[in-house]
């Protein structure tokens, strides 16, 4: 699948790999900053130990509106200095400036202009230009046929099969999830005629007709006549999918085993979106690969712990490439959290860290004075979005540890605000900072993906494109890859099988769309650190 109507060469295994372990190399000293716990920034002494003594003060004295821009600044608008030099470091290394990304496919992506009553304007912005981008290429590869991994609520599927004409299986795990995507996709096709109609109409300036019983007669006469697709046939089927999974036989049984498949995610919760991959590459009829993750943090690290190193290698999820299976590389689940930060719209929107972040670090001093040991298995985080303040928030939280809350005044609770609110000013500057870094992260997973793909000899081709805008979709980058026809057989080749020499010897919830969720707010590091 090549050529101008598609997509350019792809770049080298060679190159990828250069940029995979150069961007690990430069992510390596500032994991202990990416590992961090901002719930313990105040006790464990987050700044003076992981904040170099020039780059602190530079953050310090950076004015509040420059230092909100820093995790998507360019370095000439930072001052000479520290700060300018770790942007320029992180600029070399991130997807965008790493000499790897290849421009998504020239697509003409439109959403009808009536789509807005099913879809908010960033589930229309992604499901129109993922499905516009799938329906393109697998028209160019002859792929009729497409599975949609962790379908969520439905909405790229229904759009595949009714505005592109393609067969969907819409493979999802949670009921409630596959219900509500049957209804959606009812509701969609009940409307369609009238939707496509319509919306043509306003598109080239005319006010669309009253729908009368005489206009809808009219309709279904012009419909005979229109060289629209016909709708493709949807197939919700409910099934977790997990390492073990045999993509062919799910095909076999609700679709159709002998034509070739496209293999589509959009925002494939954690594990899943690697599962995807090796799937892709593993089944002999897959052609096509249209992948986009999120929720990096519940992936299953490797090297993280030994628990996960003694697990089979595809029961694992990073590293996936040889580079950094020979290296042993960890990244660490507060970093792959911080990947999943919006730090292009943390720049774009200006808006400063909730205070609830400074509240939680104040809980923690107060908590660790009075217990002496902190339980860990406690959560308050939520409480964030039902507190009115500070001390309806303190008083919220200590109810759920072993005190007696209602003995603490507000008096004293008060004082150990006002205490401790030097560190409020550094802890803003530390969040910030650590946002800068999620680019960088994001830019080691999917590297390392990419580069796995590459490795593998069914590949044929494989790019990494941004597909979405960053600032209305956060999770914007895409895997796209196309495979050698009848180049490896599902049941008796299994890529991960083979380790490498230098390294010594699941279930994944599918959760799409899940980024929704996560990111709501666009401090993503906030409500994930305070949810601890």
């Amino acid at each position: 699948m090549s050529g101008e109507d598609t997509m350019r060469p792809p770049v080298s295994l060679r190159r990828v790999h250069e940029a995979l372990l150069g961007a690990a190399a430069c992510l390596e000293p500032l994991l202990p900053l990416a590992n961090s716990c901002m719930v313990s920034f105040i006790t464990e002494d987050q700044w003076r130990r992981l904040v170099p003594g020039p780059l602190a003060a530079a953050l310090l004295q950076l004015p509040a509106e420059q230092l909100l821009r820093l995790p998507a600044a360019a370095p000439d608008q930072l001052p000479a200095g520290p700060l300018r030099q770790l942007a320029e470091q992180l600029g070399r290394h991130r997807l965008s400036g790493c000499g790897v990304l290849s421009p998504p496919p020239p697509v003409s992506a439109a959403a009808l202009p009536l789509m807005d009553q099913f879809f908010s304007d960033k589930k229309l912005h992604e499901v129109d230009r993922m499905a516009a981008t799938v329906a393109h290429l697998a028209a160019t590869g002859g792929v009729g046929q497409v599975v949609d991994l962790g379908s969520g609520k439905g909405y790229l599927s229904s759009m595949l099969a009714l505005q592109h004409g393609l067969d969907v299986l819409a493979v999802e795990a949670n009921e409630v999830h596959s219900h509500g995507a049957q209804k959606v996709n009812a509701n969609i096709k009940k409307s369609w005629d009238a939707i496509v109609s319509r919306s043509a109409a306003l598109q080239i300036g005319q006010q669309p007709e009253r729908r009368s019983r005489k206009w809808k007669r009219q309709q279904r006469s012009q419909d005979r006549s229109r060289h629209r697709p016909a709708p493709g046939r949807l197939t919700p089927v409910d099934q977790l999918v997990t390492s073990g999974t045999h993509l062919s036989e799910l095909v076999a049984l609700h679709g159709d085993g002998h034509r070739p498949v496209a293999v589509v995610g959009l925002h494939t919760c954690g594990d899943l979106a690697v599962n995807s991959i090796r799937m892709f590459s593993e089944m002999p009829q897959a052609s096509l690969l249209v992948n986009v993750g999120c929720c990096y943090h519940l992936q299953r690290e490797r090297f993280e712990c030994q628990f996960w190193a003694d697990l089979d290698l595809q029961e694992v999820s990073f590293p996936l490439s040889r580079p950094l299976l020979e290296r042993r590389f960890a990244l660490g689940q507060q970093a792959r959290g911080l990947a999943a930060q919006a730090s292009e719209r943390i720049a774009s929107y200006q808006r400063p860290p909730s205070p609830f972040l400074y509240y939680r670090a104040v809980l923690q001093v107060f908590l660790q004075d009075r217990l002496g040991t902190v339980p860990t298995d406690i959560m308050v985080g939520r409480l964030a979005r039902k507190a009115r303040d500070y001390l309806d928030y303190m008083h919220m939280a200590l109810s759920k540890y072993p005190l007696d809350h209602r003995a603490v005044s507000d008096a004293e609770l008060l004082a150990y605000h006002d205490r401790l609110l030097e560190h409020r000013p550094r802890l803003e500057a530390f969040s910030v900072l650590r946002s800068a870094l999620a680019p960088l992260v994001e830019a080691v997973l999917l590297l390392d993906r990419l580069a796995f793909l590459m490795e593998q000899d069914s590949i044929e081709t494989a790019h990494l494109v941004q597909l979405f805008d960053p600032v209305t979709s956060p999770r914007c980058y895409a895997l796209i890859a196309t495979k050698r026809s009848g180049a490896v057989d599902e049941k008796s080749h299994r890529t991960g099988e083979t380790e490498p020499t230098a390294v010594s010897g699941d279930s994944t919830v599918a959760c799409s769309d899940s980024e929704d969720s996560a990111e709501s707010s666009t401090m993503t590091v906030e409500a994930r650190t305070a949810q601890t």
